[in-house]
């Protein structure tokens, strides 16, 4: 007769190891491997520091436009070109390129106003000068 004992013990203990399971880097290398359960994604495993603050850092980001947390808003994202570009949160973002694209909307009613009315335009100017060449012809 043979006696089986199983105890449950919690995953702590469960799991253990001396490599990170997303770097695989053994303790000597990185430090100390910790359990790491993140409370956003549910995501369980050993980890080393190194990884714990990279799977941290998109949850502690700051926007540095709106000062509110970037995952609650989008996330971090550039914005414009690499050496110019500026990092924000995508809420922020999307309110940029809305504002660029009204004042470019814009800009171009008001040219389309010049091409469209270039008529009235020709008219006014040809009239001005019709004036003044009448001025001069009546104080001559």
């Amino acid at each position: 007769m043979i006696l089986r004992i199983e105890i449950d013990l919690p995953i702590e203990f469960k799991r253990e190891g001396d490599t990170c399971e997303k770097c695989h880097k053994s303790n000597t290398e990185v430090g100390q491997i910790t359990y790491y359960k993140d409370p956003h994604d549910g995501y369980k495993g050993l980890l080393c520091s190194e990884c714990i603050k990279k799977r941290e850092k998109s949850y502690t980001e700051i926007c540095p436009k709106c000062k509110r947390l970037a995952y609650e808003h989008g996330g971090m994202s550039y914005y414009g070109e690499p050496p110019d570009g500026k990092e924000m949160c995508l809420e922020c973002i999307e309110k940029k390129e809305e504002k660029e694209s009204r004042k470019s909307a814009r800009r171009l009613t008001i040219k389309n106003f010049a091409k469209d009315h270039w008529k009235f335009w020709i008219t006014v100017t040809l009239s001005i000068v019709a004036i003044l060449v009448g001025l001069k012809i009546i104080v001559s």
